[in-house]
C-alpha cells in the first residue's frame, strides 16, 4: 500500500564538513565550497519543480547530482525516497530511508519514510518497527502514526471488522496495545514485543490497558523461550492485578507463571501460583453460589488447575494433597461432556493415588472402573495397564490367587501385542508376587525371564533392577555368594548409567551388605567404605523429606538402616566393637535428634540456629562415661537379618564383650524372634480374659491389615503352610520363653554372673521382648535374677543422668530425718521456726508450738508432723548463701522490722512493710487422669472415628490408684487437654488411664472447652490429642510416668517415640506395658506396686515387689501376667509418703491464705503497682494477657462493649461529652474473665451503683498514661475479626503468652506476606524455619491460611485468609509496640528481623558526669547530690546540660499540676452525671401494683419481701459510697504523683554514678 507523500518542505542545507569536494566530472578542476553549496541547492530546487511537474525521471536525476555532491543530505535524501514512492520503487525508496536513518536516527521522517516503503514491499513486521521508531521521535503525530501500525497491522493479520471498528473509539494507546494483543494471537511474537513494550513506554492512564499489554507481552516472551524475561513481566503484570483487584487478570497471570515454573522443574514454585489460582476459585465459589462463574473461570480452567496439582503434588510425594486434587479433577471431568475422552485416565490416575495413600479398597474400586472404560473403547494399552495394576494391588493386600490370575492376563496381551517392556514388567511382578508368597523358586524363574527379556530391550536400568531382584531371592534364601555375584553386576551396570545415582547408591548399599556376609577381611574393608560414603547420602535425603513436611519412602529409611547395620557388622569382624557401638547409637540419636526439634524451635527465635548447633550428643568416650556413672550392667542390643550384636558394658570397664551371633538355618534373626514373639502373643491370648478394655486407637492402616488377614484366612495354600510352620515349632519343642532366653540372653551368660542390676537398650523386634519372662535351662525367670531397666539409648540415658543431677540436692550437704514438724504462730499461720530463719526478728512471734513440738505432745494442737520444707537440714555454709540471694533479691521490700541476717549480714532498709515468713512448701503432687469424655465424632488419620464409648474400666482404674495416693482422680470432662498439659508441669507422679496410639505417638484426652467441632461436627486432632510436640512444648519435673494406654485386643508393637519425648521434656522413669492383660490382673499389680512405694523405695524394687506378690497368687502365676510391665528411665527412689504430705503443705497454704485474707476485695478496681513510665516493657505483656483470656472466652458482645468503652475513652481526651460520662457496665462484661483487669489496665474504674453492685458506673481514665488506649482499640479490633475463627483464636490466644520474640518473628511474616506479594518466603528462611518448626506458631500460621509446599511457604489468598492476615498484622503490631506501629502499613527493613534481645544489644548506655553536683544512687533508691565548695568549677558542657535540666524539670512540673488538675477536674465530670441521674428519680412517687410477688417458704409472722423489691442503701452504705468515690480520686492522684516522681527520676540517672563495695 502506498502513502500519499508530499516533497519535503525546503530547509538550509547544513555545510558539509570538508573544505571542498571534486566534480563527479572525471578530471574537472576543484571548485570551491560556496560554489558546492550553490550547486547542492540548484540541484534541489530543479528536482523540486520537476517533483512538482510531476516529472518524476528529472526530479530523480536532479537530487542524485545534488547527492553525488551532498551524500549525507538528508532533505534530499528524503526528497528522492518519496519520488522513488511515487514511480514505485520502494526498494530504491528503502535504501534512500535506510541511509537517512543511518545518518541521523533521530530524525521520524527517515523511519517514516522507511515504513512507507517496507510495507509497500509487504515486509509489513520490519514497517511496524519503523513506525513504532518513529513514533518514538515524533509526539506530535501519534494519532497518524498509531493509525498507520494499525493499518500494516492489519494488512499482516486481516483483522475482523469488528476489530477495526473498535480502532474508532480507541485512544492510541489503546489501539496500539491492541494491535500487539492481535499480533500476538497471529503468532507474531516478534513484532507484538515490539508494540507492546512501546505501549508500556507511552504510560497508559487505564490500568487495564497496561496489565493487558503486561499479560500479552509476557505470553509472547513465553513463546519466544525468552523464560526469564516472561516470568518477571507476568509477575509484573500480577502485582499491578493485585493493586487493582482484578480477579480475571490475576487468575492468567497464575496460570503463566505455574507454567513457566513447571519449565524450569521447579515444582515447588509452581503449586505455589496453583494453590493461589485456586483460592481465587474458592472466592468465586462463595460469591457464586448459583454455579454462574465468570467466563475466564472455566470449566476447562479448574480441570486443569486441578489436574496439574495432582501431578505435581505427586512430585514432591505429598499423595494426599494429590489425592485431594485428583478427586475433584474426577469430579469436574464427569460433569463436562467435552471432556469425556479424559475419564478413563481420571479414574487410573485416582486410583493410582489411592495407591500411594494405601486405600487399596478405593484403589481396586477405580482400577476396575478404568478397566471397564478401557473395554468399552477398545483401549488394549489401557486394559494391559489395568490388569497390571490390579494385579499388584491384590498382591499387597494378600489376595495372592486374584492377582496372578490378573499379572498373568497382562503378560499375556503383552505377549499377544508383542510388547517386550510390557513382557519385561509382567515377569517382574509376578517374581514380585511369588516373592511375597515367599515361594522363592518360582519367584526365582520369574526374575531370571525378566532378566533375558531387559536384555533383548538393550536398556541397562531395566537390566540391573532384573540383577537386584535376582541377587534379592538369593539373598532370601541365604545363598549369600550368588546374591554377592549378581548385586556386583548390578553396579558394574548401574556405573555406566548417567544421572541414576539413586540406583548407583541403591546397588552400592546392596553389594556392600552382602561383602559384610564374607569372612575375608578385605571384604569388610570394602563394606566399611562404601557404608561411609552412603550413610551421610541417605541421611541428606531423609533429612530434606523432613524439611518439607512430607512422609519418607520406606525404601530410604530401609537402606539407612541397612547401611548402620551393615557397618556395625563390618566393624565388630573387623575388632573394632567400640568403632561398631557408635554406630549402633548414632542410629539411634537421629530419632532423639527429631524430638529435640520440637523442643530447641520453642526457643528464642534468634538464637535458635546457635542452639540447634550447640546441642552435643556423647561421643564414645562420653558414652563409656554414662556407663561408669551408673550401678548396673548395660546390654546393648543390635538385631539385622543375618546376626545379632550384643554389647555387654560394665560400670568402670567399658565395653566388656561384643558378641556376634550368626543366624543358622535359612531363617534371619529378626524372623527368628518374630516368630517367637507371635508365639508368645498367642500364649497370652489364650490366657487372657475377657475383661480387657482396648485403649489403642485404630491404627492407621487397619483397613489393609483387615483385607491382608481376610484373603489369608480364605487362601488354603496359606493355611497349609501355617500348619506346616507350627508342626515344625513344635517338633523344636522349645517354649518362646526359652527360644528368646537363647537368641538373646545365653551368648553373653556368663558375663552376668554376680549381676544383679541390668540396663537394656534394645533393638527393633527386641523393644518388644519381655524380658522378665524369658527363662533359662532352669526355668529361671530372668526377674528372679535381675532388676530390669530399659532405655532407648545411650544419650537418652545421658540427658535423664545430666537432669536428675541438677534437680536432686547433694546428699553431702544434706542430712535426710524421718519427719520434721510444721510451726504455726499463735494466728494458727505456718512460720519457719527460730533456728530456720534466714534473718533475725526483732520479736518473737512463736510461743507455745516450738514448746509443744520439743516435749513432743501427743495430741498437739498447732503441730503436724510430717515432712516438708525442713526435711533437709543446710549446712552453715549453704544458709549464709540463701540468706545473701534472699537479701539481694528483697533488698527494696525489706521493711524496718529487719534488723541484720542471722549470720551477721547488714540489711539496708527500705519502703514497706517486713517480710511475712511463709512456709516453703515442697511441690510434689501425685496426679491420676482416667475415662476422658470424647465426642461422638473425631477426626482420625483423614477420616471420621466413633469412640466405642466411655472406658469404664479405665475410670475404675483411675479411682483405684487416686485412692491410693490419696488424691483425686481428672475424669470426664475435666480431663481436657488444656487442663492435663498444665498439670502435667506440676506432678511428681503421673498416672495416666485413656486412649493413645503408639504408631501415631498420642494420648487422648477430651478437648478443651473453648474447642469448637468442625463443619462436619468432628474435633480436629490437635483439639483432642497431646502428642510430641505438645509434650516438648512444657517443662515436666515428674519422677515416674505410668501410661496404662495405647493397648488392646491386637496387639500393638510399642514405639519409644513418646517415652522418650517424656524423658526429654523432663521425666526420669517412665512406666508401661508391653502388651494388655485383663483388668482383674492390673487392678491387682497397681494395688502391690503403689503399696511398695509408699514409704519410700525405688522404683525398680516396687515392680520387682509387685510382680512377687501377684506370682504368688494361684491365679495369676503365669509370667505372661506380671511380664508385660516395662520400666524405661532412670531408676530413682520415690516416697508416696513424702509426696502426700508435700500435698497436705499445699493445702495448708492455700487454707492459711483464704483465712488470712479477710479484707474485701475490690473486683472491679484491681490495685496496680506503680510502673515504670519509660518503659512498656510491663503493661504491654499485661495487655497481652488479658487479650490471650478475651480470645479464649470468645464473646461478640462483651468485645463491642470494651471496644466502644477505650473509643469512648479516646473521645472524651480530646473533647469532654457530658453524655458520655454515665456510663453503666453491662453485667456479661464483667463475667468475662480478663475484661475487668483489661479495663483496669488502660486506667478504667468502677462505682456501685446505688445499692446494686452489678452493673455498676464506669469511670473513665482522666489520662493515657502508658500510651496503651490506641494500641488496646486496635488490637480489640482485630480480635473483634477473627472471633468467627474459632482455629485462629485458640492460637492466638496462645500465642499471645508466648515470648515477645516469637511474636516479633510472626510480625515479620505477616508484615511481608501482606505489603511484598512478590517475596516468596522460605522453610529454611532464617526466623521462619524456628517458628513454622514451633508448633504454636505454625499453629497460628495454618490457622490464617499459610500452608508448607515443600520448602516453600504458601499463604492462600482467599477473602477469608485475608481478613484473618490483615486483623492478625494490626493485633501483632498493637502489642509489640514501636516495631508494631512501624510494621504496620509497610515493610520497615530498620526493624524487619528485630528482636529484642538484639534491640537491647544495640542500646548503648553513655554514663554522662556532672562533677560540679555530683548524683550518686543510695538505699531505698534515693539520690545523693553533695556539692562541694570551690573544688570543682563547671565548664560550658556541663552548665548546658545542667540548663536541659532544668527545663526539663520544669516541663516535668508543669505536666505534674496539669495532670493533677485534671485528674479533679475530671472527678467532678463523672461524679455529677451520675448524682444528677439519682437526683432526677428523687421525690417521684412509685407505682404501687395491686398485686405483689414474694419469697416463699415465709410463715404469717414473717415480714413478706417482694421478690423484685429493689434495695436500698443504709447510711453506712451511703458512706461507703461516698468514701470510694474519694478514694478513686485518691488513687488518681497518687498515680499521678508517683508517676511524677519516676519522670523526675528519669532526668537525672543518666548522670547518676552508682555506688560500688569499694566505695
Amino acid at each position: 500500500m502506498a502513502f500519499p507523500i508530499s516533497p519535503p518542505a525546503p530547509n538550509k542545507v547544513r555545510s558539509l564538513s570538508v573544505g571542498s569536494l571534486y566534480s563527479i566530472t572525471e578530471g574537472s578542476e576543484p571548485i570551491s565550497e560556496n560554489e558546492e553549496i550553490q550547486s547542492v541547492i540548484e540541484f534541489r530546487n530543479q528536482g523540486d519543480r520537476a517533483f512538482g511537474d510531476k516529472d518524476y525521471v528529472e526530479a530523480i536525476k536532479c537530487y542524485s547530482e545534488a547527492l553525488e555532491i551532498d551524500g549525507s543530505n538528508t532533505d534530499i535524501l528524503s526528497a528522492r525516497a518519496a519520488v522513488y514512492m511515487e514511480t514505485k520503487q520502494y526498494e530504491m525508496a528503502q535504501k534512500d530511508a535506510e541511509i537517512l536513518v543511518k545518518v541521523d536516527p533521530l530524525i521520524p521522517q527517515g523511519h517514516y519514510l522507511l515504513a512507507v516503503s517496507l510495507d509497500n514491499q509487504n515486509k509489513y513486521d520490519k514497517a511496524i518497527t519503523s513506525f513504532l521508531h518513529a513514533l518514538d521521535h515524533d509526539t506530535q503525530h501519534e494519532d497518524q502514526l498509531v493509525d498507520n501500525i494499525a493499518v500494516v497491522a492489519s494488512n499482516l493479520c486481516n483483522f475482523s471488522d469488528s476489530v477495526l471498528k473498535d480502532f474508532e473509539e480507541m485512544v492510541p494507546v489503546q489501539k496500539l496495545s491492541e494491535v500487539g494483543i492481535q499480533l500476538y494471537k497471529e503468532n507474531y511474537h516478534d513484532a507484538c514485543i515490539e508494540v507492546l513494550t512501546r505501549v508500556l513506554k507511552m504510560e497508559p492512564q487505564q490500568k487495564q490497558c497496561t496489565m493487558m499489554s503486561l499479560l500479552t507481552l509476557g505470553s509472547a516472551h513465553l513463546s519466544l523461550k525468552e523464560i526469564t524475561v516472561s516470568k518477571n513481566t507476568f509477575q509484573e503484570c500480577l502485582k499491578t492485578a493485585m493493586t487493582e483487584k482484578d480477579p480475571e487478570i490475576e487468575s492468567k497471570c497464575y496460570v503463566n507463571l505455574a507454567n513457566i515454573y513447571l519449565l524450569e522443574n521447579n515444582t515447588q514454585q509452581a503449586i505455589v501460583y496453583f494453590e493461589k489460582l485456586f483460592s481465587i476459585g474458592r472466592d468465586l465459589k462463595k460469591n457464586h453460589e448459583d454455579g454462574s462463574f465468570p467466563e475466564y473461570w472455566s470449566l476447562a480452567l479448574q480441570c486443569g488447575i486441578h489436574e496439574n496439582l495432582s501431578i505435581a503434588y505427586r512430585e514432591i510425594h505429598n499423595f494426599p494433597q494429590a489425592l485431594h486434587h485428583s478427586m475433584i479433577y474426577l469430579k469436574l471431568v464427569q460433569n463436562n461432556k467435552e471432556a469425556e475422552s479424559a475419564l478413563p485416565m481420571a479414574h487410573y490416575n485416582l486410583a493410582t493415588y489411592y495407591d500411594m495413600v494405601k486405600d487399596y479398597t478405593a484403589a481396586l474400586s477405580n482400577y476396575k472402573t478404568y478397566l471397564d472404560l478401557c473395554k468399552t473403547q477398545g483401549d488394549k494399552i489401557g486394559m494391559a495397564k489395568a490388569y497390571a495394576s490390579l494385579g499388584n494391588v491384590y498382591k499387597i493386600v494378600c489376595n495372592f490367587k486374584l492377582s496372578e490370575s490378573y499379572l498373568e492376563q497382562y503378560l499375556h496381551m503383552s505377549q499377544k501385542t508383542k510388547d517386550y517392556d510390557g513382557q519385561a514388567k509382567a515377569l517382574c511382578f509376578l517374581g514380585e508376587l511369588f516373592q511375597a508368597k515367599e515361594d522363592y523358586d518360582k519367584a526365582l524363574s520369574f526374575f531370571e525371564q525378566y532378566l533375558r527379556m531387559s536384555r533383548r530391550l538393550e536398556e541397562f536400568v531395566t537390566e540391573c533392577r532384573a540383577f537386584l531382584k535376582v541377587a534379592d531371592i538369593f539373598k532370601c534364601q541365604g545363598r549369600y555368594q550368588h546374591a554377592q555375584y549378581y548385586y556386583e553386576m548390578a553396579l558394574t551396570l548401574a556405573n555406566k548409567l548417567e544421572n541414576n545415582e539413586e540406583l548407583v547408591n541403591q546397588c552400592r548399599c546392596e553389594v556392600a551388605f552382602a561383602f559384610t556376609m564374607s569372612i575375608l577381611k578385605d571384604d569388610m574393608e570394602k563394606s566399611k567404605s562404601m557404608f561411609m560414603d552412603l550413610i551421610p547420602v541417605y541421611s541428606k535425603q531423609i533429612q530434606l523429606y523432613e524439611d518439607e513436611n512430607i512422609e519418607c519412602p520406606n525404601e530410604l529409611t530401609t537402606r539407612l538402616q541397612m547401611c548402620y547395620d551393615g557397618m556395625q557388622i563390618a566393624l565388630c569382624k573387623l575388632d573394632q566393637p567400640d568403632a561398631a557401638l557408635e554406630y549402633a547409637e548414632s542410629f539411634r540419636k537421629r530419632r532423639l535428634q527429631q524430638i529435640l526439634k520440637h523442643k530447641l524451635n520453642t526457643a528464642n527465635v534468634e538464637d535458635s540456629e546457635k542452639q540447634r548447633e550447640t546441642i552435643s550428643l556423647p561421643s564414645r568416650d562420653e558414652l563409656c562415661k554414662i556407663v561408669n556413672k551408673q550401678k548396673c550392667t548395660v546390654l546393648y542390643y543390635s538385631i539385622t537379618d543375618p546376626c545379632l550384636l550384643i554389647w555387654v558394658l560394665k560400670p568402670g570397664e567399658g565395653v566388656v564383650r561384643a558378641q556376634v551371633e550368626k543366624s543358622i538355618g535359612s531363617d534371619s534373626f529378626r524372623h527368628k524372634v518374630r516368630k517367637a514373639l507371635e508365639l508368645l502373643q498367642k500364649l497370652d491370648n489364650s490366657k487372657a480374659d475377657l475383661d480387657c478394655e482396648k485403649r489403642a486407637l485404630p491404627s492407621k492402616n487397619r483397613k489393609v491389615t483387615h483385607l491382608q488377614k481376610k484373603n489369608l484366612a480364605k487362601s488354603t495354600e496359606w493355611k497349609t503352610r501355617e500348619n506346616r510352620e507350627e508342626v515344625k515349632r513344635q517338633d523344636t519343642g522349645g517354649r518362646p520363653q526359652k527360644i528368646l532366653y537363647d537368641l538373646l540372653v545365653a551368648p553373653i551368660e556368663k558375663m552376668l554372673i554376680d549381676v544383679k542390676d541390668l540396663l537394656i537398650i534394645a533393638d527393633k523386634e527386641i523393644c518388644q521382648v519381655p524380658m522378665d519372662a524369658l527363662q533359662d535351662d532352669n526355668d529361671t525367670h530372668m526377674s528372679e535374677k535381675f532388676n530390669i531397666i530399659s532405655v532407648p539409648s545411650l544419650s537418652v540415658q545421658t540427658l535423664i543422668a545430666n537432669k536428675t543431677d541438677s534437680t536432686k540436692p547433694d546428699k553431702s550437704n544434706f542430712e535426710y530425718t524421718d519427719f520434721f514438724p510444721v510451726y504455726l504462730d499463735d494466728h494458727l499461720r505456718v512460720v519457719v521456726p527460730p533456728d530456720e530463719c534466714p534473718f533475725s526478728p526483732l520479736r518473737t512471734t512463736q510461743r507455745s508450738a516450738p514448746l509443744m513440738a520439743r516435749e513432743k505432745s501427743s495430741t498437739p494442737s498447732f503441730i503436724a508432723f510430717g515432712k516438708n520444707y525442713h526435711d533437709c537440714v543446710p549446712t552453715p555454709e549453704d544458709k549464709k548463701d540463701r540468706e545473701k540471694l534472699i537479701v539481694a533479691q528483697n533488698k527494696s521490700k525489706l521493711g524496718t522490722l529487719i534488723t541484720s541476717a542471722s549470720t551477721g549480714i547488714e540489711v539496708v532498709r527500705g519502703e514497706g512493710t517486713a517480710i511475712e515468713y511463709k512456709q516453703d512448701s515442697h511441690q510434689h503432687r501425685s496426679l491420676v487422669i482416667g475415662n476422658p469424655s470424647l465426642p461422638n465424632k473425631l477426626k482420625l488419620h483423614e477420616q471420621v472415628w466413633h469412640p466405642a464409648g466411655e472406658l469404664i474400666v479405665s475410670q475404675c482404674e483411675a479411682y483405684n490408684v487416686a485412692e491410693y495416693l490419696e488424691t483425686e482422680a481428672i475424669v470426664g470432662s475435666a480431663a481436657n487437654k488444656g487442663h492435663i498439659l498444665n498439670e502435667l508441669t506440676q506432678a511428681t507422679l503421673v498416672h495416666i488411664a485413656t486412649y493413645g496410639s503408639w504408631e501415631d505417638n498420642v494420648l487422648v484426652f477430651s478437648p478443651n472447652p473453648t474447642s469448637e467441632p468442625t463443619e462436619d461436627g468432628s474435633y480436629n486432632e490437635d483439639q483432642y490429642q497431646i502428642g510430641v510436640k505438645d509434650i516438648m512444648s512444657i517443662k515436666l519435673k515428674a519422677d515416674l510416668v505410668v501410661l496404662s494406654c495405647c493397648y488392646g485386643d491386637v496387639h500393638r508393637d510399642v514405639d519409644f517415640t513418646l517415652p522418650t519425648a517424656l524423658l526429654l521434656a523432663g521425666n526420669t522413669f517412665y512406666f508401661n506395658q508391653l502388651y494388655y492383660i485383663p483388668f482383674t490382673r492390673t487392678k491387682k499389680f497397681w494395688y502391690y506396686f503403689y503399696k511398695s512405694l509408699q514409704d519410700g523405695n525405688r522404683v525398680s524394687n516396687a515392680l520387682s515387689k509387685a510382680k512377687q506378690s501377684l506370682a504368688k497368687d494361684e491365679r495369676f502365676n503365669d509370667a505372661m501376667f506380671w511380664a508385660p510391665f516395662l520400666l524405661v528411665g532412670q531408676d530413682i527412689f520415690i516416697s508416696i509418703r513424702q509426696i502426700k504430705h508435700a500435698m497436705l503443705d499445699q493445702l495448708v497454704d492455700i487454707l492459711e491464705k483464704d483465712t488470712l485474707d479477710v479484707s474485701p476485695v475490690d473486683h472491679l478496681n484491681l490495685t496496680q503497682q506503680p510502673v515504670d513510665i519509660s518503659s512498656k516493657d510491663v503493661t504491654l505483656p499485661k495487655l497481652r494477657q488479658h487479650l490471650s483470656q478475651l480470645l479464649i472466652y470468645k464473646q461478640p458482645q462483651v468485645m463491642s462493649v470494651l471496644l466502644q468503652l477505650v473509643s469512648e475513652s479516646m473521645v472524651l481526651h480530646t473533647n469532654p461529652q457530658m453524655d458520655l460520662l454515665t456510663k453503666k457496665l453491662p453485667e456479661v462484661v464483667m463475667m468475662a474473665p480478663g475484661s475487668i483487669p483489661l479495663l483496669n489496665l488502660l486506667g478504667f474504674h468502677f462505682q456501685a451503683k446505688g445499692a446494686n453492685n452489678t452493673e455498676p458506673y464506669v469511670v473513665y481514665p482522666h489520662w493515657d498514661h502508658d500510651g496503651l488506649l490506641q494500641p488496646a482499640h486496635q488490637a480489640l479490633m482485630a480480635v473483634t475479626d477473627v472471633l468467627d475463627n474459632s482455629q485462629c483464636c485458640h492460637a492466638l490466644s496462645q500465642l499471645l503468652l508466648q515470648t515477645e520474640d516469637i511474636l516479633s518473628g510472626l510480625l515479620d511474616i505477616v508484615s511481608v506476606t501482606k505489603h511484598s506479594c512478590a517475596i516468596q518466603l522460605k522453610i529454611s528462611d532464617i526466623g521462619v524455619q524456628a517458628l513454622w518448626g514451633y508448633h504454636m506458631s505454625r499453629d497460628f500460621l495454618l490457622s490464617i491460611g499459610f500452608q508448607q509446599v515443600g520448602l516453600l511457604l504458601l499463604f492462600r489468598n482467599t477473602l477469608a485468609n485475608r481478613k484473618l492476615l490483615n486483623a492478625s498484622l494490626f493485633l501483632l503490631a498493637a502489642v509489640l509496640g514501636e516495631k508494631g506501629q512501624a510494621m504496620l502499613n509497610k515493610i520497615d527493613v530498620n526493624y524487619l528481623g528485630m528482636t529484642k534481645q538484639r534491640q537491647e544489644r544495640d542500646v548503648t548506655t553513655t554514663q554522662l558526669k556532672l562533677p560540679s553536683l555530683n548524683p550518686v544512687m543510695v538505699s531505698r533508691n534515693m539520690i545523693h547530690m553533695s556539692t562541694p565548695w570551690l573544688t570543682v568549677r563547671s565548664d560550658t558542657e556541663e552548665n548546658q546540660r545542667k540548663m536541659k535540666m532544668a527545663k526539663n524539670l520544669s516541663d516535668v512540673h508543669s505536666e505534674y499540676r496539669y495532670h493533677m488538675m485534671k485528674a479533679h477536674d475530671w472527678h467532678d465530670y463523672t461524679l455529677k452525671p451520675q448524682a444528677g441521674e439519682a437526683i432526677d428519680i428523687i421525690g417521684k412517687s412509685k407505682h404501687k401494683p395491686s398485686v405483689i410477688k414474694v419469697h416463699p417458704n415465709k410463715g404469717t409472722s414473717c415480714t413478706r419481701v417482694p421478690v423484685y423489691e429493689d434495695p436500698t442503701l443504709n447510711i453506712n452504705g451511703t458512706e461507703q459510697r461516698r468514701d470510694y468515690s474519694h478514694f478513686l480520686l485518691h488513687t488518681r492522684s497518687d498515680s499521678v504523683l508517683q508517676r511524677h516522681k519516676e519522670a523526675c527520676k528519669k532526668i537525672f540517672l543518666p548522670y547518676v554514678k552508682k555506688l560500688t563495695p569499694a566505695d
